[in-house]
């Protein structure tokens, strides 16, 4: 049997109230990995990043950055995980398997007041709910190009 590939990942979404709780959102052809992005996880990656910085002799602010975005490049990881193991890594994460999606659609973000780009925005309908994301990582066409190679009915 072959192992089912990661056709890409829209990093660093964020969902819930006030946008608290942070994913990575895993496409496959089988459906979206939903993996939950924790505090634990993004400490982990920064001590990780500090020590790598610190042994290839980076100064102290090189160091700071790769600290400072170590939570941004995370999803990295996920291209060389099979879903099997996504799905174990937390216990918030969650497959949303293509044949339970109802409608996918994608919201760009418009420019606000302060001539501020906002986030762009996932709706997915499926049987399990509705659930909405913002991402400000890849552009909506990106979004909507990577998600179309899984679900042909995005909007």
């Amino acid at each position: 049997m072959e192992q089912e590939s990661i056709l890409g990942v829209i990093p660093n979404v964020h969902s819930g109230l006030l946008g608290q709780k942070a994913y990575n959102l895993v496409v496959t052809r089988a459906g979206i990995i939903v993996a939950q992005l924790t505090s634990d996880m993004i400490k982990e990656e920064a001590g990780r990043a500090s020590r790598e910085a610190k042994e290839e002799g980076k100064g102290f602010l090189k160091r700071t950055l790769a600290t400072m975005s170590a939570g941004m490049t995370l999803y990295q990881r996920y291209f060389t995980m099979a879903p099997a193991a996504i799905l174990a890594e937390n216990q918030g994460n969650f497959m949303i398997p293509v044949e339970h999606i109802k409608s996918l659609k994608i919201k760009k973000g418009r420019m606000d007041d302060q001539s501020r780009q906002q986030s762009d925005e996932l709706r997915i309908k499926w049987s399990g709910g509705k659930n909405t994301y913002s991402f400000t990582s890849i552009s909506a066409r990106e979004a909507k190009e990577l998600l179309g190679r899984m679900y042909p009915g995005v909007k």
